[in-house]
């Protein structure tokens, strides 16, 4: 039952089809240390998505818009839940035990949203997993490290320039203050691009952004993931160019999308 452990925040898991690591993702967040609101929110409904709420006593909510893509159903997870905060959670990832217990520490009223460290699960064909820590996430510390620092998380300029050289923000560690926001939140023309592209937006307004140092989140990297999709075909590189075309001079956008894709093409 929503709000049935009486905190202010929700997961809410995005399901999609048949996935094989749903279940792994449903547990991670019902195990939390500190107990929190769990939702399934879906637009594909069936039977084993059905089994698994079932099997965890979880409330599912089901998307009928037709063709619900991406940013439709984090938009639908964002409305569904009835509480305050919510992480979104994508359904490949895992959040660490202690993952609420971490970052509700950072809840306040100026928040916009909050993001943390990760890791990496990189799963081969055979279903074989390994945790580490990919050259992207390394990246991404360091960019953090110089303009994601605590008196810089209202400033409008260095929230800007954490985002000035790719996506440093991985999206399922998001949690976000409904309060502070509108919706729909998630208003792209973008289809990888959808969550930079909002933070890029947020960045320009007042509020806090809060990164969490502490990697409460494995993000799981497969042969069928969305992401290794776009990285194949094409997609995340044509829209990187677009986006970094906003942050900096044409000549600027092609070079460094150009030398950063080695490392944010891994995770």
């Amino acid at each position: 039952m929503v709000d049935s452990c009486h905190t202010d925040h929700t997961f809410a898991v995005c399901a999609y089809k048949e996935s094989a690591f749903l279940e792994d993702c449903i547990k991670s967040v019902v195990e939390q240390t500190v107990k929190s609101n769990v939702i399934v929110c879906t637009p594909t409904p069936c039977d084993f998505i059905t089994n698994i709420c079932k099997k965890y006593d979880l409330p599912l909510f089901i998307n009928t818009k037709e063709d619900a893509d991406a940013q439709d159903s984090w938009n639908f997870a964002l409305q569904s839940a009835g509480t305050k905060y919510v992480t979104i959670c994508h359904q490949d990832d895992c959040y660490d035990p202690r993952y609420f217990e971490t970052v509700r520490k950072y809840f306040d009223d100026k928040l916009l949203f909050l993001h943390t460290n990760y890791k990496n699960i990189f799963t081969d064909e055979n279903n074989n997993s390994t945790v580490r820590t990919s050259k992207n996430v390394v990246f991404k510390r360091i960019i953090h490290f110089f303009f994601a620092n605590k008196w810089q998380q209202s400033s409008i300029f260095f929230k800007k320039c954490d985002l000035s050289f790719g996506n440093s923000i991985c999206c399922p560690t998001c949690t976000y203050n409904k309060s502070n926001l509108e919706f729909p939140l998630f208003i792209s023309k973008y289809r990888h691009g959808i969550d930079w592209d909002l933070y890029i937006k947020l960045a320009c307004r007042p509020g806090r952004v809060a990164y969490v140092r502490k990697p409460v989140l494995f993000k799981r990297i497969h042969v069928n993931s969305q992401t290794t999709d776009d990285v194949r075909s094409g997609v995340r590189k044509q829209e990187d160019i677009e986006i970094y075309s906003r942050l900096w001079p044409g000549f600027m956008s092609k070079i460094l999308q150009k030398m950063l894709s080695r490392f944010y093409n891994a995770g």
